[in-house]
Formats: structure tokens, C-alpha cells, sequence
């Protein structure tokens, strides 16, 4: 499984760069262990005794979506249609990176913010998810079925719930405690994107074929904040996993220098490294 995915990975990258085939031999050897991933995954989830597993459902969900992405990528690739390839991707985004990263905050900013600022009350309503599942599986039908400005019809609302959880997971709040500030920052980017795809529809709508150019940079926009959002998430994470135990923590399972630190200490500049030191060891924990 995982020296599928690691060949897959490497033919992939050198595909790009010499041979097309190669780069479907590569996105079809890492579909085989993701495949495999999966199976393992569902397995964990059957036999887990937990008798609420509605979270993990909807995690495994996404992650089959990816392999949707995948299998479009392959066959665009096999039978040259540009049109699959780029369904691939919006399949790869819509049906499992976006719902995932909300799936994934749904269960860990409030957990963190329970722990971290006093007084805090959890917010994890089960209509949340559902909500979700319906708006980003809906834009991506509506895109690929009607047009890029029928996909308001699944936009605006979305918009609305990202701002809304943004909110009522004290986005405000969190600013005490600055490690816990990057996850709920690296959420907030996702409203800015969903705002930019809203923008990105009405231009559509509104302007037709001359709105091309604008909806054009409308789209760069996005493929940024989305990036952020995840690149932010994701450090955010590994910080409070790594590099100091979360407040409430009874076992940390790292403490004092190890990889992370060693990692960021190569990879961030001087000015922000000292800042996020200074997050790490504050005087006082909160």
C-alpha cells in the first residue's frame, strides 16, 4: 500500500516533467494504495466499538471522494478528454478537500478552544455536517451539470455556514491563546474563498463572456486562500501536536526540542520564528 503510493507519487512527479504516460502509470499506482488505504480505514471503522461513528462516516466519505478525483484524472488521461481532467479536479476539491477540512474543524477547533480558553461552550450542532455534504456536493453537480453561475444556487448558503462557524467558534476569542488563533484563522480563510467563488458567479451571470478576464483572477484568488487555509490548518496542527502539550493535556506525547522545531527552524524565517517561539513558551499558559 504505502510503496504504491510512494511510486505512484514519484512517477506522477516525473510524468509532469517528461512523459504524459508516465504521469497515468504514476495517478493510477497511487490510486491502487489509496484504494488500499481506504479498505484499511473502513475496516478500523467497522470494527471500532464507539457506538457513535457519524464523524468518522462522513471522514471516510471524503477520502473516497478524493479516489473519485483520481479515477476522472485517469481516465481523462487514457481517453485525452481535457473535460475529465478538469472535473478530476474539481471532484478532488469539492467532493474531498473542502468538506474534509470542515469535517476535520467540525471535531478539532472546538475540542482545542474547550481546552485552551476558559468558559469556552462547544459548538458541534448535527445539522452542520449534513449542511456540508448537501452545499459541496451540489456545487460540484451544478458546476459540472448547468454552469460555474448556477453554482450561487450552493455558494451563497455555504458562505453563510463558514461564516457562521467561524463565529460561533469564537474566531475573536481565540486570539488569547495565539497557537489555537492559527486554527481557527487557517478556517477563516475558507469563507474568503467561498466569497470568491460567489464573486466568481455572479461575474458569470451577470457579465457572460466578459467576464472572462475578471473571472479569471476571481479563480487565481481562490486557488490561493484555499491553499493558505490548509497550509494554515495544517502547521496549526502539527504546532499543537509537537511542539508544546495543549492546555488540559495530562500525557503530552512530545515536549522540550524535537523535529517540528527543527523543521520550522529551517523552513520560517528569522522575525516569524521568533514570534511563534514566543507562542510556544509563553510565560504563563492560558
Amino acid at each position: 500500500m504505502f510503496l504504491a503510493l510512494a511510486a505512484g507519487m514519484l512517477c506522477a512527479y516525473l510524468g509532469i516533467f517528461s512523459f504524459p504516460a508516465l504521469l497515468a502509470v504514476g495517478a493510477a499506482l497511487f490510486l491502487l494504495g489509496y484504494l488500499g488505504a481506504l479498505r484499511q480505514l473502513g475496516r478500523v471503522y467497522r470494527l471500532s466499538p464507539h457506538p457513535d461513528k457519524r464523524h468518522e462516516a462522513y471522514v471516510w466519505s471524503w477520502l473516497g471522494g478524493g479516489a473519485v478525483g483520481l479515477a476522472l484524472f485517469i481516465a481523462g488521461m487514457y481517453w485525452g478528454r481535457q473535460t475529465w481532467i478538469a472535473a478530476a479536479f474539481s471532484a478532488a476539491l469539492w467532493l474531498c478537500l473542502v468538506p474534509l477540512t470542515v469535517t476535520v474543524c467540525y471535531r478539532l477547533i472546538p475540542f482545542f478552544s474547550s481546552r485552551a480558553l476558559p468558559g469556552y461552550r462547544m459548538f458541534q450542532a448535527a445539522w452542520v455536517l449534513p449542511l456540508v455534504t448537501a452545499f459541496s456536493i451540489g456545487h460540484f453537480l451544478l458546476r459540472w451539470g448547468l454552469g460555474t453561475s448556477w453554482c450561487l444556487i450552493s455558494d451563497l448558503p455555504f458562505l453563510g455556514l463558514a461564516l457562521y462557524l467561524s463565529i460561533r467558534w469564537g474566531l475573536l476569542r481565540s486570539f488569547r491563546n495565539q497557537l489555537l488563533a492559527m486554527l481557527h484563522v487557517g478556517f477563516a480563510w475558507l469563507p474568503v474563498a467561498l466569497a470568491l467563488y460567489v464573486a466568481r458567479g455572479l461575474l458569470s451571470a451577470l457579465g457572460g463572456a466578459a467576464g472572462g478576464g475578471p473571472c479569471r483572477l476571481v479563480d487565481l484568488l481562490g486557488h490561493r486562500r484555499r491553499g493558505r487555509a490548509a497550509g494554515m490548518l495544517c502547521l496549526a496542527l502539527a504546532g499543537h501536536l509537537a511542539c508544546r502539550p495543549v492546555a488540559g493535556d495530562e500525557h503530552p506525547v512530545v515536549t522540550g526540542r524535537n523535529p517540528m522545531d527543527l523543521a520550522l527552524r529551517r523552513s520560517v524565517p528569522a522575525a516569524p520564528r521568533r514570534r511563534k517561539a514566543r507562542m510556544m513558551h509563553p510565560a504563563v499558559t492560558p
